[in-house]
């Protein structure tokens, strides 16, 4: 037992604890006083489960003493038994229109598929994709499907996708030039609840920068923007920390 026991921390990774091709000494030793006083720590990110094999090929080290919830809400990994434990996938049915979503929006300029395997998302021009093709990657398992937009019409571009897709499927920006779209069955929010499920958590805190991030403010017992934060998410959080290169993550460490 300790001060932060029955606490799980659900931290988004770009902009949030990673900046500038590093993680902050003060942001990993807080993150360490946390772990070690009892709290439960992961990432909600919009990437892929490698991320902590990826960024330890640069020399980052980062402790996560829960599953992480990876590819905005879409998996539930625990690193430590190597199984994935809970897995979202887009319907089949999403090819006819994500194909004429394609090849009508003005402004996006590529398409990557993230598939559930291997870990290695498909980079395409939106006139390569055809409907036959979208058929069979639905078909096989995609986690979301990423649109790189035209930043200088970036806010157009992405209502323009919202209207389209409606309520039946989610989508947010992870920054200004990449859309992301998936089912709207599962974001970060709803996955990170239920992560808190599993573990037990009595309280989950959520922290963030971005749009995709929204869920799982909202959905956190305590919900907190980074000061670099955008705007919407600081209207929605309980609280505000301070910038990323401030660290944020710390200082919200030390308040609890």
């Amino acid at each position: 037992m300790g001060k932060f026991s029955g606490v799980l921390l659900c931290s988004d990774f770009d902009g949030t604890l990673y900046h500038d091709g590093r993680i902050s000494d003060a942001t990993q030793e807080a993150l360490r006083y946390f772990r070690e006083n009892g709290g439960r720590f992961t990432l909600a990110t919009g990437r892929y489960p490698s991320i902590l094999d990826d960024i330890a090929e640069d020399g980052i080290h980062l402790v996560c003493n829960a599953p992480l919830v990876a590819v905005n809400g879409a998996l539930v990994y625990d690193r430590a038994s190597k199984n994935v434990l809970l897995t979202h996938t887009m319907e089949e049915s999403f090819a006819p229109f994500l194909w004429e979503l394609c090849q009508t929006v003005k402004g996006i300029e590529s398409v990557v598929l993230v598939p559930t395997s291997p870990w290695l998302g498909e980079k395409f021009l939106p006139h390569e994709l055809t409907e036959e093709y979208l058929t069979e990657r639905l078909r096989g398992g995609l986690l979301k499907v990423c649109c790189w937009i035209d930043r200088a019409h970036s806010d157009e571009i992405v209502e323009n996708i919202r209207c389209r897709c409606g309520a039946e499927w989610n989508v947010a920006r992870s920054c200004s030039i990449y859309c992301e779209i998936h089912g709207a069955s599962y974001d970060k929010g709803k996955t990170a609840r239920y992560l808190a499920g599993l573990l037990g958590a009595d309280t989950l805190i959520c922290v963030g920068d971005y749009e995709n991030d929204l869920s799982m403010i909202r959905e956190a017992d305590i919900g907190v923007a980074m000061g670099n934060a955008v705007e919407v998410l600081k209207q929605a959080a309980d609280r505000v920390t301070a910038r990323v290169e401030e660290d944020g993550v710390a200082q919200l460490i030390r308040s609890l």
